[in-house]
């Protein structure tokens, strides 16, 4: 319930500036076409847009919208179901969770080893645990945002792939600090540096990749700029493949006080100080400075309009970040075997209350 308040909260802005401006202003015919398009792709008004796209012969268009309602409806029956079938059967109260033997979830499907252990902890993480799905909300949030202020056919629209990439390449920035004094496990296995920080990179792109194509595939088909999608995924990749490598060596040199897993976004983290807020933007920084050139390349395809830049900086950026992230890898293997313990005592030293 925190979080979808604070969805609200960053949502109000922008829709109180967008309602503002479409009241006092004289344009309203041509900003009502601009609304009902964000809409028509929306859940609420995808099945009411499909007859105009049929009449105007868009069919690509209409099957998509078409898709998004039956998706929306196919949703809420699951969900009515689940809803009813609990409320029906299930005892208000139950004593325990009773799981069936042999039942090991991931671990039963992931690689065995150092790699496939953490990899299957942290999809876990990134699947569960409320701090890491608070993050995964800006992939919805950005294209909405600017669908709202700018319009569908807006450039920050169709790029809102690059800016999802910016926030989830500090995906790793805080991993071990998640982890609590639970890092103690980690250290107690003696497993390798390379193969947690390899783990812990797999689990977070496991996530973080498919939803970054996804959106960009999305966001530039929708606002018809397909043909700049590989500047965008280029600088896209570069960014958050790079920002994996600088996670690789911070979380193995820095941890600060985070929140609880059940804890409130509203509430403040005891010991965090303003010198643990700017390490955030120093790391950002660093990812910055790993995708700045696939970045450049993808701004010069925009500004020329030649297809060919936009090649270039998905290949950059795929080459560059990668390069990125397998060098944070080894680095940052080799800085955990070093400070593993120091990071564990800082933790334990972290005020709870």
């Amino acid at each position: 319930m925190g979080t979808i308040v604070l969805i609200l909260l960053i949502m109000a802005g922008p829709i109180v500036t967008g309602t503002l401006a479409l009241t006092s202003t004289a344009d309203v015919r041509d900003r009502i076409p601009r609304i009902a398009d964000v809409l028509g792709w929306t859940p609420i008004g995808a099945v009411w847009a499909v007859p105009a796209d049929v009449a105007a012969g868009q069919g690509v268009s209409a099957v998509a919208r078409l898709l998004i309602a039956a998706a929306t409806l196919a949703a809420l029956w699951l969900l009515w179901a689940r809803a009813l079938r609990g409320a029906v059967t299930t005892p208000r109260q139950r004593a325990a969770k009773v799981a069936r033997s042999g039942a090991l979830g991931l671990f039963g499907r992931m690689p065995t080893g150092g790699v496939g252990a953490t990899w299957e902890r942290s999809l876990t993480a990134w699947l569960r645990d409320p701090r890491y799905l608070r993050q995964l909300l800006i992939v919805p949030l950005f294209p909405l945002l600017f669908a709202f202020t700018s319009g569908i056919d807006g450039f920050m629209f169709s790029s809102s792939a690059v800016l999802v990439a910016l926030v989830l390449c500090l995906s790793g920035y805080t991993d071990v600090s998640y982890d609590g004094t639970a890092f103690a496990s980690v250290l107690a296995t003696f497993i390798r540096g390379r193969d947690d920080r390899l783990g812990r990179l797999l689990g977070a792109a496991s996530i973080g990749i498919p939803l970054i194509v996804l959106l960009a595939v999305v966001t530039t088909a929708v606002g018809g700029r397909l043909e700049h999608l590989p500047g965008i995924l280029g600088a896209s990749l570069g960014l958050v493949l790079g920002g994996y490598g600088v996670s690789a060596v911070s979380s193995a040199l820095l941890v600060t006080p985070v929140a609880a897993p059940g804890d409130s976004p509203f509430k403040s983290v005891p010991g965090q100080t303003f010198l643990t807020g700017l390490l955030v933007f120093v790391v950002m920084g660093a990812c910055l400075v790993i995708g700045a050139p696939a970045i450049a390349f993808a701004v010069a395809g925009f500004i020329t309009g030649a297809a060919v830049w936009g090649w270039v900086a998905l290949v950059v950026g795929i080459v560059v970040g990668g390069g990125a992230a397998a060098l944070g890898v080894w680095l940052g293997g080799r800085t955990l075997d070093r400070t593993g313990p120091d990071l564990l005592q800082r933790i334990k030293a972290f005020p709870t209350t």
